[in-house]
């Protein structure tokens, strides 16, 4: 693995792979059911991040089974169709992903000028400076970013339910 990649254990079972391309992303992987699961799959294509911590654990591809993927950015799916090739591991992912785990459109990228919302331009910038990064070892910025994203929809939600109620 790169020097800026790692492999750590956060319980018997359970790991944390990170990855500083595409924004110290992570990928956790569990032992479950037999075999292992791997949630997310990092921004490498040819899937090698994923594939040298299964060496690392002592594990052969053919024992990862399970791979889920939280959404369509590229830092999330990027190793995908190369893991299911080595592995053979069932795929798991919204409907809203499906073609782009078939290839037939580009996972979502995560680029510098938002589409969306202005907002997000100091996020972005911080992608790309790969800053702010409170806790890279485990837990880095991107991962604050998506705890703030469903902290901020169970608000929303909340409030939605209070107004219908009224």
């Amino acid at each position: 693995m790169a020097a800026s990649d790692g492999l750590t254990e956060l319980a018997p079972g359970l790991w944390a792979l990170r990855q500083k391309k595409g924004g110290y992303v992570h990928a956790f992987l569990a032992e479950s059911g037999g075999g292992l699961s791997l949630v997310d799959t990092l921004w490498n294509a040819d899937g090698s991040v994923v594939l040298r911590a299964l060496s690392q654990l002592g594990r052969r591809p053919s024992e990862l089974k399970r791979i889920a993927i939280t959404h369509g950015h590229r830092s999330h799916l990027g190793g995908l169709a190369a893991l299911k090739r080595a592995t053979g591991a069932t795929v798991y992912a919204h409907r809203w992903e499906a073609d782009i785990i078939a290839g037939e459109r580009r996972a979502q990228p995560v680029t510098l000028l938002p589409k969306q919302s202005l907002r997000l331009i100091p996020f972005q910038l911080g992608l790309r400076l790969n800053r702010p990064n409170p806790r890279p070892l485990v837990f880095g910025y991107h991962e604050v970013w998506h705890a703030m994203t469903v902290a901020a929809a169970a608000c929303h939600f909340t409030l939605v339910a209070m107004l219908v109620r009224a």
